[in-house]
């Protein structure tokens, strides 16, 4: 079975080694590479693999849809601070997603509230009073609905244990 996100990264080794709270960039990855042994050569190898951390690291963050201001700044002496994100989302963005429940025919809408796991929304809301439009919008503006969007997929997934809570709540209109 092929990996669904593509092949595994060249550099997914050295940001699982990241610290989950930490703020880091990519250039601030290449020197972490640097610094904890990931590198290895002369000054020129390392300072070239540094460069290809970090442009390889900034495609990912483009295509990984990373927010443009950044978790935070990183500052670097003698450079004015610049954009970066917490060493969980790089992890994110390299491990693989979780696998994907299917909605059984057999289901109604009660069983499907009470399954748990992750689904896609365009099958949870064959069993819903509800459009897809509708629910992804919800997600935009209410925080706690269990609805993302997964980029690695290109399209929205429901964790049905934190939907089934927000959802009975709205029925009950609470």
């Amino acid at each position: 079975m092929s990996n669904p996100i593509g092949r595994p990264m060249k550099y997914d080794r050295i940001l699982t080694a990241l610290d989950n709270e930490e703020i880091y960039s990519p250039a601030a990855i290449a020197r972490f590479a640097r610094d904890h042994g990931f590198l290895k050569g002369d000054e020129a190898t390392i300072r070239l693999d540094m460069q290809r951390i970090r442009i390889a690291l900034g495609r990912l963050s483009n295509n990984r849809s990373f927010p443009d201001e950044g978790d935070g700044l990183v500052a670097v002496k003698g450079q004015k601070p610049i954009p970066g994100w917490y060493g969980s989302r790089w992890k994110r963005a390299v491990s693989p997603p979780a696998p994907l429940r299917r909605v059984a025919p057999e289901w109604d809408a009660n069983m499907l509230l009470a399954q748990k796991g992750l689904f896609l929304l365009r099958e949870v809301v064959t069993l819903l009073p509800l459009k897809t439009g509708q629910l992804r919008y919800r997600a935009t503006v209410t925080e706690g609905t269990g609805i993302s969007k997964d980029e690695a997929l290109n399209a929205y997934v429901v964790d049905m244990e934190q939907f089934s809570k927000w959802i009975i709540h709205l029925w009950k209109g609470e």
